[in-house]
Parts: C-alpha cells; sequence; structure tokens
C-alpha cells in the first residue's frame, strides 16, 4: 500500500505544473449518461464493449501507427490520436487532472505511446462519483451519427480502496455536446459515454455510437477516469482515439 501511494506521489510531480487546490472538490460529471491509421488486430487487446444510444456493431478501436497512410475506416475527427511522440491538442479538465505522456503504446510500437489520465479530485463525501479526465474540443452537427472508440489501461500498482477494488475501477470515452461554438457554455444535457473499460493490466476497448442532438455546434471528446468522491486517487492510459461520423 506504501508503494501505491508513493507512485501517486510520483505520477503527480511528473505531470506536474498544475495547482492543487481544488483536490478536495466533491463534483459530479458533467454527464454521465482526419488522421493516419489502420484497423488493429485483435491480440494483446480485451473483447470490445458497445454502449450509447446505438449498437457499435463488431468494432475495434484502430491502430494509428506514425507514418503510415490513413485508411477510410480509421479516419478520425481528433488530433493526436495515437500519441506518438506527445500530448499535443488535449487538455486537462481541472487543475487536479494531470495529463501527460506515457511510453506505453496499446500494440507494443516502440516508436510510439499514450496518454496518461490521473485523476486527484477527492471529497470526503462517503456517496457520489467524480468523471473527468482529458479533452479535445470539435466542430459537431445536430442529427449526426458519431461512433466512439478508445483502446484503456488501468494499471494494478495504484491504492484501490474502496468497495469492489479493482473490479470497479473504470475509465473510458465520453462525449459532451454544446448548442455554443469551440464547447463554450453549458453542455446540453444528453451527454453520451461509450461502455467503460473495467480491464486492469491489460488494454480493453471502450467503444459506442450516438446521435448528436438538436442544436448541436461543438462537441467534447474526453478521455475519463470514474472514481468514487472519497477515494483519493485513479489514473488509466488511453490509446488509438477514434471518433467518426458515421
Amino acid at each position: 500500500m506504501a508503494r501505491a501511494k508513493l507512485l501517486v506521489v510520483v505520477l503527480a510531480a511528473g505531470l506536474g505544473g498544475c495547482p492543487v487546490d481544488d483536490r478536495t472538490l466533491l463534483e459530479e460529471s458533467e454527464s454521465q449518461g482526419g488522421s493516419s491509421g489502420s484497423r488493429a488486430g485483435r491480440a494483446g487487446r480485451g473483447a470490445s464493449n458497445s454502449g450509447g444510444d446505438e449498437d457499435a456493431g463488431a468494432f475495434d478501436p484502430c491502430d494509428y501507427v506514425s507514418g503510415e497512410q490513413p485508411d477510410a475506416a480509421c479516419a478520425t475527427l481528433v488530433q493526436n490520436p495515437g500519441f506518438h511522440q506527445d500530448i499535443n491538442a488535449w487538455q486537462s479538465e481541472k487543475s487536479a487532472i494531470y495529463i501527460g505522456w506515457n511510453g506505453q503504446d496499446a500494440t507494443r510500437h516502440s516508436n510510439s505511446g499514450s496518454i496518461s489520465v490521473l485523476s486527484l479530485l477527492s471529497g470526503p463525501s462517503p456517496i457520489g462519483v467524480v468523471s473527468e479526465g482529458a479533452r479535445q474540443c470539435l466542430e459537431a452537427l445536430a442529427g449526426a451519427k458519431y461512433i466512439a472508440a478508445v483502446n484503456v489501461f488501468i494499471p494494478s500498482l495504484q491504492e484501490f480502496g474502496w468497495d469492489g477494488g479493482f473490479e470497479s475501477a473504470e475509465a473510458g470515452i465520453n462525449i459532451l455536446f454544446y448548442e455554443k461554438d469551440n464547447c463554450e457554455g453549458a453542455s446540453i444535457p444528453k451527454g453520451f459515454s461509450a461502455t467503460l473499460g473495467h480491464g486492469v493490466d491489460s488494454w480493453t476497448s471502450s467503444v459506442g455510437v450516438t446521435t448528436a442532438p438538436d442544436g448541436t455546434r461543438s462537441m467534447a471528446v474526453r478521455l475519463i477516469v470514474i472514481k468514487p468522491i472519497s477515494q483519493p486517487s485513479l489514473s488509466a492510459l488511453f490509446d488509438n482515439v477514434l471518433v467518426q461520423e458515421r
């Protein structure tokens, strides 16, 4: 347990630069509810999951390899979907959400990596969850259907101090829709979360399909970790982010 607590401190320092005055906030999630790439094989991955208001079908997130030309099935709306050398184009949602580049890649490419998301949002409440992470804002069209997919890895070398332990740790891809450009103002009440990844120490898939509600002009693509408010921290890695209009 001491080793796990030390890891949290090291991660926070390594991803640092953010103020920590909101680490004890009690916050509920806002919503629960063109790069190159190629279709990845299933080797080294967990089974795909699908969520949202429609069935994504049999679909694995794509494998975005630096220098390779895209195929139509893997064209993605997000910038920097494969995190080859950095996390450019992605932003932390809160000052107590630490994001950084990690050398571990979902499909073991030696010249690529992933984005690490560490949530230190916590508070004394015995109930409720926090759902925050990294985000990227995109233009969106009302009535358009979007598929969202990502690879997720939850490391076991951290403190899982809540009921359910490892099995209750969750991470995945989420979309919030906005009536204004640039994801400004309040989000539209109808948000979307793909079925969340639960695998510990293995790469799994978070996949889903949703339709943008009436009035949509932009959307925030979010790579989120979900934990009880009372749990001090939770971290996860994300790779191969696909967001595509179907």
